[in-house]
């Protein structure tokens, strides 16, 4: 998406509609392609793409940490502990497990921004902190994340509440104005929705047509259910196995549904996770709005593990939008890293601890409680889940522990020996005299960023400079026809077949070619090379958003944020009925699919196998009646926007280029034999098309296998065309006999609206901040 998005820049347009996934679908509209996102300058200064990708998770990572640690010192933090604050919150497991996914990156810098300038709002009383909140949640929205954007909407609004519980709801300005909590959150919102709506707008316009407007099945939404005995990973690292090198490195008892976890690691650190137990139970109101936030997310986040999910999906409306319940252990991530900074400003500022600690008699005395405790905690996070569970089901990848000790160690020691030494440093805490606890507590916040440190630098994979550059062509474009402008066609990936296994070929020539280009495989094991293999070797694989690296023209797109409802329909309905025909009628010409098991839909003798490859389990399969992108089809089977009534006239059609259904009205005419047209096809940009012809028919249909969304309009002409569905997820318009000129062009209904909106947005965000400055001078 990024590449073409850069494409279509450079082309001097802005990408509105792109052909590449789904049989063509809206770019704008569809937030997850971040388009207008600001921080995509940086595409624009840094070349390749990749590079700037990777540049661009690195910025967000830095800035994250320190829009975290500005969030502690608006808390009353110090300055030292919200610089660790802001290094251990950048250094969770969460933030480095989704370091790949850049619709959440985004959130690990503004949602602290947004929170941490809100409060100053609520601090001090001035409005102009709402513009500034604004555009941090608005900058979440424009990164194509509005699970987070909804949910710091709602902590935002908790804050409000909690000032106005326990402080004064009303505030004098010196000039005898008003500060308002609840009009502090409302300006917040108005003007987020202001300067969100050139993508907010067109969004709304492409949701009633895609499958989360219906909303999801209870299954789909459930995908990646936290697990319970996860919990434990909080505090200590890699309970259930290393998951480096390794994918698959949690027992499937925990992921019954996929292969391994949404995040890979949620460790938050052992001491950080006691600080943040120090921070939660010392009662203060700052404290209450974090564990609020922290319960509320946990209790979100286990999804079908826990028994009142389905009651929480069913009564609200926008969870049951919303995939794979582990996400929402960012909030718990965030929650829990305030609730250590404050529990470490609390060990510093009550050095006796005379609140949260009960006074033993003696050293001795504290020193066999403390390990009493240790060795309770060791034993109850190592040896039960081995002996009642674990033991049997993990696979263990112990070369993970091997290349970091130098000494042979196995994987439960391993777990021991961080537990004992971890604990043990929390203990010598009760043994250090007073005077010398902030001292100490310095030294035990730097261990406890050390650890996190050890435990996940290696988590993030990288890539050898150059290493796209070394891959081979895609088994699956070797031996298809090249593409031509006037009759371009589509691929079609079988995504039910042979899975998501993944043949590793330690002999294979791709590897051959690494080695050549990184010698010590030491190193390539160190930057991350199993991960970086199964991306490239997945590119001949079945995997349904990967797709082939800037080759194919068709993506089926099934997890697609936005997927059009009608696309699922047709695929799913024809599939059943015939394989062939729904190739035929969606434009494709070759079908990628598995050996074994052999999918039996494809089992028709119409399709031609032009290639089978038995190492990678691969067949290419040839349709050599598919239909062009564009084409003049006689006959029209009118039908109502029923489905049952679509479906019922699809399996009636015997022959896809002389009928084709529409949905509207068809004036009754004879049958017209087919007959041979010539059509001039021009593609000026991705959402235009300019078709010119001679129609020998009395009324025909000019049939675009492209996706129907609203916002496609057309002129036949010169004249201004309705544009009708046809064949239930394409478009067509009517045709009288004789020479013909039309044009296809796709625009939102609603972006100019939303572009002059957004920018009204942005100048009263502006003058709200710069107003006051001018007036104070």
């Amino acid at each position: 998406m990024k590449h073409y998005m850069m494409a279509r820049f450079a082309a001097g347009e802005l990408p509105l509609w792109t052909p590449y996934v789904s049989g063509g679908m809206p770019f704008l509209s569809d937030p997850s392609n971040q388009l207008l996102y600001p921080p995509n300058v940086i595409y624009f200064l840094f070349s390749p793409v990749e590079r700037a990708i990777s540049l661009s998770v690195a910025l967000h990572s830095l800035l994250g940490m320190c829009a975290f640690a500005g969030l502690c010192r608006v808390l009353g933090i110090s300055r030292w502990i919200a610089a660790w604050s802001g290094i251990t919150y950048g250094l969770t497991g969460y933030f480095l497990s989704i370091g790949d996914n850049v619709n959440f990156l985004p959130a690990v810098v503004w949602v602290p921004s947004a929170i941490a300038v809100y409060q100053l709002g609520l601090n001090r009383h001035r409005y102009r902190y709402s513009a500034l909140t604004a555009l941090c949640l608005s900058l979440v929205v424009l990164a194509g994340d509005p699970l987070n954007a909804v949910l710091l909407v709602a902590v935002l609004a908790l804050m409000s509440i909690m000032t106005i519980r326990f402080g004064s709801p009303a505030h004098e300005w010196r000039n005898g104005a008003v500060f308002f909590p609840g009009a502090h959150l409302l300006l917040t919102l108005a003007l987020a929705i202001l300067m969100t709506a050139a993508q907010v707008l067109p969004t709304l316009e492409l949701i009633p047509a895609s499958v989360r407007h219906s909303g999801l099945e209870h299954e789909q939404i459930s995908l990646w259910s936290f697990p319970l005995a996860r919990l434990l990973e909080f505090f200590q690292p890699y309970l259930f196995g290393s998951h480096f090198p390794v994918y698959d490195f949690l027992v499937p008892d925990l992921y019954p549904s996929k292969s391994g976890p949404w995040a890979s690691s949620v460790y938050l650190g052992t001491i950080p996770v006691v600080l943040a137990l120090v921070g939660a139970i010392v009662p203060d109101k700052r404290r209450l709005v974090w564990l609020i936030v922290l319960v509320t997310a946990l209790l979100l986040s286990f999804g079908a593990n826990a028994p009142f999910n389905e009651l929480i999906v069913e009564h609200i409306p926008f969870i049951g939008t919303q995939r794979y319940p582990e996400k929402y252990i960012f909030w718990v991530t965030v929650s829990a890293c305030v609730l250590a900074s404050l529990g470490a400003q609390t060990l510093l500022d009550n050095r006796r601890l005379d609140v949260i600690s009960v006074r033993l008699a003696t050293p001795i005395t504290k020193l066999a409680v403390g390990v009493a405790v240790i060795g309770a905690v060791a034993w109850s996070s190592v040896y039960l889940p081995a002996k009642a569970w674990f033991w049997e089901f993990a696979f263990l990848n112990l070369s993970l522990w091997q290349m970091r000790i130098p000494f042979s160690i196995n994987h439960f020691n391993v777990l021991l020996i961080h537990t004992l030494l971890m604990f043990s440093i929390l203990l010598v805490w009760l043994l250090v005299k007073s005077p010398n606890r902030a001292s100490y507590l310095a030294l035990m916040l730097v261990v406890a960023a050390l650890d996190l440190f050890w435990v996940h630098y290696r988590s993030v994979p990288l890539m050898p400079a150059g290493i796209l550059d070394l891959a081979e062509e895609p088994f699956a474009l070797r031996t298809m026809a090249p593409l031509t402008a006037g009759h371009p066609y589509r691929v079609y990936y079988d995504t039910e077949s042979p899975g998501g296994r993944i043949t590793f070929r330690p002999t294979g020539p791709f590897n051959a070619r690494l080695a050549a280009a990184v010698p010590n495989r030491e190193k390539l094991i160190a930057q991350g090379y199993p991960h970086l293999y199964g991306f490239l070797y997945r590119r001949d694989r079945l995997h349904p958003n990967g797709g082939i690296l800037h080759g194919v023209n068709y993506l089926n797109g099934p997890l697609s944020p936005l997927q059009l409802a009608t696309n699922v329909l047709f695929e799913n309905h024809m599939l059943r009925q015939d394989s062939h025909k729904f190739t035929a009628m969606a434009n494709v010409r070759y079908v990628v699919t598995g050996i074994e098991p052999m999918n039996p839909i494809w089992n028709d003798a119409r399709f031609v196998t032009i290639e089978s490859d038995p190492v990678r389990n691969l067949r290419v399969l040839e349709n050599n009646e598919w239909l062009s992108r564009v084409l003049l089809v006689p006959n029209a089977i009118g039908t109502n926007a029923e489905i049952e009534n679509i479906y019922t006239a699809l399996d009636v059609i015997g022959n896809p280029r002389s009928h084709v259904t529409v949905v509207s009205d068809v004036s009754p005419h004879a049958e017209q034999p087919l007959v041979e047209v010539s059509l001039n096809i021009e593609r000026p940009s991705p959402g235009r098309f300019q078709v010119s012809g001679s129609s020998p028919y009395q009324r025909a249909y000019l049939l675009l296998n492209e996706s129907y969304v609203d916002g496609w309009r057309a002129t036949v002409n010169g004249q201004s065309a309705k544009v009708l569905r046809a064949n239930l997820r394409f478009m067509t318009i009517p045709v009288e006999a004789g020479p013909f000129e039309v044009t296809f062009e796709y625009r939102p209904k609603w972006f100019l609206t939303g572009i002059a909106l957004s920018g009204a947005g942005l100048l009263l965000c502006a003058g709200f901040v710069v107003y006051p400055l001018f007036k104070r001078t």
